[in-house]
This record gives structure tokens, C-alpha cells and sequence, in this order.
């Protein structure tokens, strides 16, 4: 099988254990049911040896840092529309066109671009998942009732499943036609969608402006919340945010933290870098919270400019820093 499928290539740009030095991700290492990703203070690698390429560690990363080449067959039909093809390399069709090392591999991203592409449902022809020594608690068809849920909340198409006996499924992939449009105009490009990181995702985008509206019913794939009587106002989910999705605006009525979770990956990082433990981060869930109004003070202390939130309990008369470091930190100069 490993002559077949390939090893998982980590794109160390887009791990979130290369962006910051508080990260704790360690989502790779716990769904690999081999043990085979190795997580160090210097260094994530991968034992060859242990590793089957089942590919459970690619929809695993919130980032797509995980490059798995994953071989998805469209067919089309003008009765059905357009079908994507999967069976796992358990259920006796290995080496054929739509064979995936296992289901778990494709995660709700991929899923998403399917719909892009104008997949309508997904024909799935698979092992005995209880019994595999594979059994991830990271459930393909978990994936596609968490897309249909995004979908349903936006008014859009969900993605129909049908499991078939593996007769029926060969039976089914060789009468239709080749779903060929998007390939041929760009094959590399489409399925480079299915390698690693995808940038338009559903719950992970940002709205368009004919999106903007009533969004207040819309689910989201995670959604970070700030709590405005622990924050500090020290701006570090801001900064270490690779997206965005948390960010500094000035407005009229004064400074305020926005929170857009379009583009929340559900990377944790805003989570890990609090040390006041004001961020959480909540998946499939509505937005509840768009802002955390923000005052300015003046430091007592070293005189900066600094806020917080005006939720904030007690108060604060100092800036984050020299809040945490005391009221007795000296300054020594070294004279020679």
C-alpha cells in the first residue's frame, strides 16, 4: 500500500508550531494511529517505517500544513449530476481511480471545493471501519453532516451521501462519464485543492458584500470568543492571529477588538498565547460576539498608552506589562 500511496509532506509555512512559539497543536501526532509523527521541542518528523499512509493526519490540521496527494474520480450523468467517487483501499479496490488510503483523509475542505466544483454527492464504498485498526474518531461522514450543517444555516445545497456495495460502486463509476471540465482547463490547479491548504472555505472565508446581511444564523466551523473581565488588552491573539480573524479597529466611539470568524481555521493560537485565559475558541456554533469595546488609559508607571476592555474587572491604571512584572522592576545600567 505505501508503494501506492504516498507519505505526508509537512509544509512547515503553514504549521502552526512554526508560527509561534506558544503553540500547542498537536492534532497530527494524536490522530496518527501508528504513532508515527514525532513531535519534539526542535523538530516534527516522520518514522517511514511506522507510517501506513492512511492520511488521517491531513484533515487533521486546521492549517493544511499536511500535503497528501488524495485521488478523488467525478463522474457525471444527466440524471445525477455530478458524483464524486471514494472507496477506501480496504474494500477490495485498491490501485482503481477514486481509491482513497481511507475515508478519514478527506476532511470537510475537501468536501467544501467538491461543492465548488458542483459535486451534488458523494458514492462511497468502504471496509469495515469499527474493526479497522485505522478507527479515527475523526468520522468522514461527521465531516459531511458538519458541511451540511454550514450549508443548511446559509440556506445553501448539502452534500448527499450514499454508501454502496462494492459490486454496485464499480458498476456505478464505469457507466458514467468522466467529469472532465475543471481538469482539463486547469488539472493541476484542481487538484492541487486535494494536496494541502485551501484558502475558500466554508466557515473559514470571509464574507463577500453580498453576503453581509442576517449572518446571525449562520454556523461557523469555530468561532473565538474574548472575555472582556480576564483580557488585558495586551493585543497578543491579535498579533499572533495568521488570519485575521481577530483584529484592532478604530471606530468613532473609540477602539474595539472585531472578531470575523470567516477565515478561523480553529488553528488555537489566539487560545495558546493568552496567558489570561480570556480566549476560547468554540466550533459549529452561531457568532455571538462580534466585538469587546476597548478604553485607553495612560500607564502609571512607564507612562505608554495602552487599553482594555472596558468589561475589564477592577482597575487598571497600568499596561500589561507592567502589570505582570510588578511595581518594583528597576532599570540597571552597566557602566564600564
Amino acid at each position: 500500500m505505501k508503494d501506492f500511496f504516498q507519505y505526508p509532506k509537512i509544509n512547515s509555512a503553514l504549521c502552526v508550531l512554526t508560527l509561534s512559539p506558544v503553540a500547542q497543536c498537536t492534532a497530527c501526532v494524536d490522530i496518527c494511529p501508528r504513532n508515527a509523527l514525532c513531535l519534539d521541542d526542535d523538530s516534527l518528523g516522520l518514522d517511514e517505517d511506522a507510517c501506513d499512509a492512511c492520511g488521517l493526519c491531513r484533515p487533521a490540521c486546521p492549517e493544511g500544513a499536511v500535503e497528501i496527494p488524495v485521488n478523488l474520480a467525478l463522474r457525471e450523468d444527466s440524471e445525477q449530476g455530478i458524483t464524486a467517487f471514494l472507496a477506501c483501499s480496504r474494500a477490495g479496490v485498491q490501485h482503481e481511480d477514486g481509491t482513497v488510503p481511507c475515508l478519514h483523509a478527506v476532511g470537510m475542505r475537501d468536501i467544501q471545493h467538491l461543492a465548488e466544483e458542483g459535486v451534488a454527492q458523494i458514492a462511497l464504498a468502504c471496509g469495515d471501519c469499527q474493526t479497522c485498526p485505522r478507527n479515527s474518531d475523526r468520522s468522514f461522514d461527521r465531516s459531511v453532516e458538519d458541511f451540511n450543517a454550514l450549508q443548511k444555516s446559509r440556506g445553501k445545497a448539502i452534500m448527499r451521501l450514499e454508501r454502496l456495495p462494492i459490486a454496485t460502486w464499480r458498476h456505478e463509476i464505469d457507466s458514467r462519464r468522466k467529469h472532465t471540465s475543471a481538469v482539463d482547463q486547469g488539472r493541476r490547479q484542481f487538484l492541487s485543492l486535494f494536496t494541502g491548504r485551501h484558502e475558500a472555505q466554508l466557515g473559514h472565508r470571509r464574507r463577500s458584500p453580498t453576503e453581509i446581511g442576517d449572518t446571525e444564523s449562520w454556523i461557523y466551523a469555530a468561532v473565538p470568543e474574548i472575555d472582556g473581565t480576564k483580557c488585558n488588552g495586551c493585543d497578543a491573539c491579535v498579533r499572533v492571529c495568521p488570519h485575521g480573524v481577530l483584529a484592532l479597529s478604530h471606530i468613532e466611539a473609540g477602539s474595539e477588538y472585531r472578531i470575523d470568524p470567516g477565515q478561523c481555521t480553529g488553528c488555537q493560537l489566539c487560545n495558546d498565547v493568552c496567558d489570561q485565559g480570556a480566549v476560547t475558541l468554540k466550533t459549529m456554533v452561531t457568532q455571538k460576539q462580534r466585538s469587546v469595546p476597548l478604553k485607553g488609559g495612560k500607564c502609571r508607571i512607564c507612562g505608554v498608552r495602552f487599553h482594555a476592555p472596558k468589561a475589564a474587572k477592577g482597575q487598571h491604571d497600568t499596561c500589561p506589562i507592567c502589570a505582570k512584572t510588578g511595581h518594583h522592576v528597576k532599570l540597571f545600567q552597566v557602566l564600564d
